[in-house]
């Protein structure tokens, strides 16, 4: 599938680009299914291991240890992270050439 193809407004989607769409969405039911036959109610795995985590030592231990974060902190802890993010990708990139 050509991303770069212009489509007009109004563009009727081709059989090739129905199926393509078709494929990711069957993808993504597919893997929600597995999910949700896990017992899995979360739409991550990320977000199911912590819920489970926070489970295991209980709410209230949670958030003794993981106090929630002011805004400030927040924002500057995000943009740690969105640093490391870019700079591995880079790291990543380089060493693929």
């Amino acid at each position: 599938l050509d991303y770069n193809t212009p489509r007009s407004r109004n563009h009727i989607l081709t059989p090739e680009e129905k199926d393509y769409i078709t494929n990711d969405v069957v993808i993504v039911s597919k893997a929600l299914n597995v999910l949700m036959n896990e017992n899995l109610r979360k739409m991550t795995a990320g977000s199911n291991a912590l819920s489970d985590f926070k489970n295991i030592i209980n709410k209230f231990r949670f958030k003794h240890y993981f106090p929630e974060l002011t805004p400030e902190a927040d924002a500057d802890i995000r943009k740690a992270y969105i640093g490391y993010v870019a700079i591995y990708a880079l790291f990543l990139f380089k060493n693929l050439f």
